[in-house]
């Protein structure tokens, strides 16, 4: 039984759909869908003849110059389902695209020509009554999920971007700052809920969590994921910044200092990129997640000994919050 069903403010989550289907759009856009919305009339579908369609279409990768065949909101498992079933059934069938943040490298999340579900509306937030598991929408965004969890004192292993979705995040790995303290996203993975390309709901077995824990999203639409949480620790984070100039010496260095000493509550990511008012520079996003605060001030030292410090925000941050993280 859980203990809360509740989603995050809505500050900070999407802006709904609601209202927007139109006959004569489709009609002329993807008549092809036109005996889908006279089985799920509900349906909130936009195409792109739709003045609100860009809006809704909008993501991470914004130089992509394909163009869907339609967008659907769906707001249950079971339209996932009927959406599913209608396309794969189809004649010839009808690609299928599955969106939650929007943020594949690749712009994958908006083929040319393909019918999206957009899985956004499906995020709610369950969270069990001993408060070491939630069970999350499909369409959970990462900063909605830190942000519900820590009214509870609670955290997960996240990533770096606040809008990222977590399943597939998660599925596909889930690297970020808290892997070293709490694991990687597949490791927080539980249970979960998909439809499968034929448009049937199934819980997860034992073997296909094993896929979806590093296999990604390639076997169906999760509707759901189940995945642990846990007593929100003390973060210390921020960045180290190195001239590039240094950036052989430090890595060098710092490869040698991980050899030697490598603690459980460090996550380090390492980023070149150029800075403002600094130039190109290499760049240690730095977290240490765990009580013991002073032995992760120790540690800091010994990336700070690695070169020539060009910019230093981690004694800054020290956190109390997860949402700060993503």
């Amino acid at each position: 039984m859980a203990e809360a069903n509740f989603i995050a403010s809505a500050d900070n989550r999407h802006e709904k759909m609601t209202n927007v289907t139109s006959k004569d759009d489709i009609s002329l856009d993807a008549p092809a869908l036109l005996p889908l919305l006279t089985q799920c009339p509900h349906l909130n579908i936009i195409t792109p003849s739709s003045s609100t369609f860009e809006k809704f279409n909008e993501i991470y990768q914004q130089d992509t110059t394909a163009v869907p065949l339609a967008l659907i909101r769906p707001t249950t498992a079971d339209e996932v389902a009927d959406i599913v079933r209608f396309a794969t059934s189809a004649s010839p069938p009808i690609q299928i695209t599955v969106r939650a943040g929007g943020h594949d490298l690749y712009a994958r999340s908006n083929i040319h020509g393909s019918l999206i579900i957009d899985m956004k509306e499906i995020d709610t937030i369950e969270l069990a009554a001993d408060k070491k598991s939630v069970i999350l929408g499909g369409g959970t965004i990462g900063i909605n999920l830190a942000k519900s969890l820590e009214k509870y004192g609670l955290i997960t292993a996240l990533g770096g971007c606040h809008s990222v979705g977590y399943a597939g995040w998660a599925t596909a790995g889930g690297y970020g700052g808290l892997n070293g303290a709490l694991g990687l996203g597949v490791d927080q993975i539980l249970g979960a809920t998909l439809v499968s390309p034929k448009g049937d709901i199934i819980e997860a077995d034992d073997e296909l969590l094993w896929a979806l824990r590093g296999g990604g999203c390639n076997f169906g639409v999760i509707t759901s994921l189940k995945i642990k949480v846990e007593t929100m620790p003390k973060v210390l984070a921020g960045v180290i910044v190195f001239p590039l100039s240094e950036a052989k010496k430090v890595l060098l260095r710092y490869q040698g200092l991980l050899d030697k000493d490598f603690p459980d509550a460090y996550g380090g990511e390492l980023v070149l990129s150029p800075l403002p008012g600094l130039g190109k520079a290499l760049i240690f996003s730095y977290t240490w997640a765990s009580s013991d605060l002073e032995t992760g001030v120790q540690f800091a030292d010994k990336i700070r000994a690695l070169g020539s410090v060009a910019m230093d925000t981690l004694l800054t941050f020290v956190l109390s919050n997860s949402s700060s993280l993503v």
